[in-house]
């Protein structure tokens, strides 16, 4: 094989080699091409053409721009300006998260203060229902007296009016003593379930601008 056949093998192998090698990034041989085309057009005194392609290939490839476009001699007579591409600005930092206020009062507080309300709203009602209690038994005492029966299943004249109000009496002071009975069995189911909350511990984090720690709440 002559010299010649050596240099024409050694051009079709590196044709070859070179179209099937894939370029390193999808813009890229877009990017070459758009810089051949404006160094033509620089070499033929049409720098507008020239000027105006660079958008295109920045936008192909950055990297071809830089590398390649920027540093053409040919597009050195052209005095192109390089676009400049302002960076994004900063993503805002994320707000730290404030303390929680720490105050005095316990988590079971707030249960332990109504079953102190309703405890005592029960007595109370408790106390109207013993008071109802005497004056029936007064009204039973004046109805016997004035000639009533034990089961005031006969009462003649005005005593049959004194055991009426004895039997009303009686019959309000058994309601009002439920009623005081149910508050105050509600207020101390309150007051024992805030009084077990107030024992439990919470512990929660916190985060500050230039701190980070642990919130406890409770009692030991």
């Amino acid at each position: 094989m002559n010299m010649r056949g050596v240099v024409a093998l050694v051009s079709v192998v590196s044709n070859v080699c070179w179209a099937d090698t894939p370029p390193d990034r999808p813009g890229e041989t877009l990017a070459l091409q758009l810089v051949q085309t404006a160094e033509a057009a620089a070499r033929a005194g049409d720098c507008a053409s020239a000027s105006k392609l660079g958008p295109a290939v920045y936008s192909a490839d950055p990297t071809v721009y830089k590398l390649v476009f920027l540093a053409s001699p040919a597009l050195a007579r052209c005095e192109i300006e390089p676009i400049t591409v302002s960076e994004p600005p900063p993503a805002p930092l994320p707000r730290p998260t404030p303390p929680r206020p720490v105050t005095d009062e316990h988590p079971g507080a707030g249960k332990i203060g109504y079953g102190k309300f309703a405890v005592g709203v029960g007595a109370a009602l408790w106390a109207v229902s013993l008071g109802l209690g005497y004056d029936a038994r007064d009204k039973r005492d004046q109805a016997l007296a004035a000639g009533c029966t034990n089961d005031f299943s006969n009462c003649p004249g005005d005593s049959y009016s004194l055991a009426y109000d004895a039997y009303s009496r009686g019959n309000q002071a058994t309601e009002v003593f439920v009623a005081g009975a149910v508050l105050v069995g509600i207020g101390g189911l309150l007051w024992l379930s805030g009084s077990r909350e107030a024992q439990q511990v919470h512990v929660a984090p916190t985060a500050g601008a230039h701190e980070i720690g642990l919130v406890i709440e409770g009692g030991l």
